[in-house]
């Protein structure tokens, strides 16, 4: 569920506080929640105005390593996504990806989450290869953090099952094209991808029936 975020009111309060007192942190903060307050309300330039203005602060507090840049990196590239913008996310899914995984190792929740996000920009510009390498790898990670059953992996079944499902509308146009060059090979080109989507789709069925915990905001 969407949790209740502060009106833009008391958080021009703390902002005003923080600053007056040169709470650097403070002020970063504020700034991330106000990019919140305009992301869950669909004003994405706003709202990466906001976590570009955090990112600046904790930058001059941390350095470029630190676990809120790199949370500050992927909220300006989910936004630049809800901005259909895929191909400039890209980067800052990568630069949030490098940090986390410095910062926090390998196996880490965040480091999924970026592969998860970062799959799905690939995925909405049809490199699909590289969608479905970066899927499977937040996969694995969220298996060795929360087991098999947890709603995020269903959410990247799901993720994956679209890109399998694109993959099988490419190889069905590829094979009427060679077949119209008297080249059959439709069942084996496509009933691969169909069975990878269908088993992509069914473990998020399952995943999702027994997860207790909410879905994310995709």
């Amino acid at each position: 569920s969407i949790r209740s975020l502060p009106s833009l009111y008391y958080l021009n309060k703390a902002m005003e506080i923080s600053e007056s007192l040169e709470l650097d942190s403070i002020t970063a903060l504020c700034w991330e929640e106000r990019g919140n307050y305009y992301s869950y309300r669909d004003s994405y330039s706003q709202a990466i105005d906001c976590y570009d203005k955090a990112l600046v602060i904790w930058q001059s507090l941390y350095g470029e390593i630190h676990s809120h840049i790199a949370f500050e990196y992927l909220h300006i590239a989910d936004e630049l996504c809800r901005q259909n913008r895929f191909n400039q996310s890209l980067d800052y899914y990568q630069r949030s990806l490098a940090i986390a995984k410095e910062f926090f190792g390998e196996k880490h929740s965040l480091v999924a989450m970026i592969y998860c996000n970062y799959g799905l920009a690939y995925s909405n510009i049809g490199e699909l290869s590289n969608a479905i390498e970066l899927l499977n790898i937040s996969v694995e990670i969220w298996q060795t953090i929360y087991g098999e059953e947890h709603p995020q992996i269903a959410l990247a079944y799901t993720y994956l099952g679209h890109c399998y499902a694109k993959y099988l509308i490419i190889a069905k146009r590829t094979a009427d094209d060679l077949k119209g060059n008297g080249i059959d090979i439709q069942d084996e080109l496509t009933t691969g991808f169909y069975l990878m989507a269908k088993e992509s789709y069914e473990k998020a069925i399952e995943d999702r029936k027994s997860g207790s915990a909410g879905m994310p905001r995709p």
